[in-house]
């Protein structure tokens, strides 16, 4: 039979020795028990022993007692506690009082030096003789009250919580509350000063200060639009809307949007949508819309020459819709595209300082596109450019006539077109939409490829970049 080290941990021991120097023993013994107390004389033995009992409750397990101490220590302390397990612990070369305690029906020694195995046995000893269930019992006792004593910490951070999470709670139905009243006076000052741009009157000093007065508020009406719609996904109370939109009527919203940057910046926006994209769906085209025109925006914003895709098509056997807007801006280094979409973060401090914002948008982006069954990630080549992928699922609205390309004539199918076109992502798109309509098309981003393929072939239709 093995001495079971797990109740070995949940003993208490007192051991009475009658000098300090055996640092070894108390070490050896501390390894085997729960507590361990040491004291040096009888007195400091007794008050120790009844001090262990008044706090507990109950007295130690097992006293180890030098041999030295002779019978009366050991008389003093089954005198208070008749049940009391003691061991006597033998000094090396010392049979002093040896007979006295055979007298007593005493046979649980060890002896110096102590050994782990020569203890095991005298506590194993001691065990199979007592009641091993009073020492369970007890041991059962201590962790209900480590138990009690968790759970009402756990009950204090637990109401601790609730209490948090309720604040929490308020300060975003405070924010999604103030929507209409912050928004208001907001579009008043936006809607005056677009009225003084138009009016052909103003001085250039007076229409400069006003474009300036619309671009502000423009640009305050979004980071409050941010803040707004963040308090309301996290309050929870943000719901989304489920009714028939149009795809093409949101393309056409973030082309209106966005058309007057790309103007002033000289860019291309370029929509490629697969043939077998379904015109029309079920869901919230608003969200949808507002995912979208982050990116867009964001888009046109890093970009300051060449083109904005986006791209839609249908990915795993149509379950989801995939948009890709892809630019050809100053691109995100690696290590800053994992925390993109963490809230307030932005690529890096140069990037805020010179192009603003609240570094909401992707976040925002991110828990919309979730809730709507989906998930967002950017890939990106730094300098080069960034893709950013959203995917949501759909409901396609069956009562809709699906997407219809109406074909040329025969006259004009199977025409050879030469498409001339120095923005790559706009040359491809017009190179699959031609196709898709019979057409046999070549494609050229430079003038002089188009003369060469003018000498060496017949076209019948050229379609020339302006």
């Amino acid at each position: 039979m093995q001495y079971n080290s797990s109740l070995g941990r949940t003993l208490n021991l007192l051991y009475a020795e009658r000098t300090a120097e055996n640092d070894h023993n108390k070490t050896l013994l501390s390894l085997m028990c729960k507590t361990l107390s040491s004291s040096f004389s009888i007195e400091d033995v007794i008050a120790q022993y009844e001090q262990f009992k008044k706090v507990n409750g109950y007295y130690y397990d097992i006293v180890i007692m030098d041999n030295s101490f002779g019978l009366e220590l050991f008389n003093v302390i089954l005198d208070i506690n008749p049940e009391q397990n003691i061991i006597i612990n033998m000094e090396l070369g010392s049979s002093e009082n040896i007979s006295e305690f055979f007298m007593y029906d005493i046979s649980n020694f060890i002896h110096e030096p102590l050994k782990i195995e020569a203890v095991n046995e005298a506590i194993l000893k001691i065990i199979t003789q007592c009641n091993t269930n009073d020492f369970l019992s007890r041991n059962m006792q201590e962790y209900e009250k480590l138990d009690k004593n968790s759970s009402d910490i756990i009950r204090k951070y637990e109401t601790k919580l609730i209490e948090m999470e309720q604040k929490l709670k308020d300060q975003g139905d405070f924010f999604a509350s103030m929507s209409h009243e912050i928004r208001t006076p907001m579009n008043a000052i936006i809607g005056m000063s677009q009225i003084l741009i138009d009016d052909k009157e103003l001085k250039k000093k007076q229409l400069q200060n006003v474009k300036t007065i619309n671009n502000s508020s423009n640009m305050l009406l979004g980071i409050i639009n941010d803040i707004l719609d963040f308090s309301k996904i996290e309050a929870g109370m943000l719901n989304l809307e489920t009714v028939p939109f149009e795809l093409n009527t949101i393309l056409d919203y973030i082309a209106d949007m966005i058309g007057l940057k790309i103007k002033e910046k000289d860019l291309d926006l370029v929509f490629d949508i697969n043939h077998d994209v379904d015109k029309s769906f079920i869901g919230d085209p608003l969200r949808l819309s507002q995912i979208l025109l982050n990116l867009v925006s964001n888009a046109v914003k890093f970009t300051e020459n060449g083109s904005i895709l986006l791209q839609i098509k249908t990915v795993e056997n149509g379950s989801y819709i995939q948009f890709e807007v892809r630019d050809t801006g100053i691109g995100i280094k690696k290590e800053r595209l994992k925390n993109l979409f963490q809230n307030y973060t932005q690529a890096d401090e140069d990037t805020s300082r010179k192009y603003g914002g609240t570094g909401l948008g992707l976040s925002i982006s991110k828990q919309l596109s979730e809730l709507m069954g989906g998930n967002i990630w950017a890939e990106s080549e730094y300098g080069e450019g960034t893709s950013f992928f959203v995917r949501v699922k759909l409901e396609v609205d069956e009562r809709s006539t699906k997407r219809r390309y109406r074909l040329p004539s025969k006259d004009l199918m199977n025409k050879k077109v030469l498409v001339l076109d120095s923005r790559s992502l706009s040359l491809i798109a017009i190179k699959y939409m031609l196709e898709y309509f019979h057409y046999d098309v070549v494609s050229v981003s430079t003038v002089e490829k188009a003369r060469k393929n003018l000498l060496e072939n017949d076209f019948d239709i050229l379609f020339i970049d302006d």
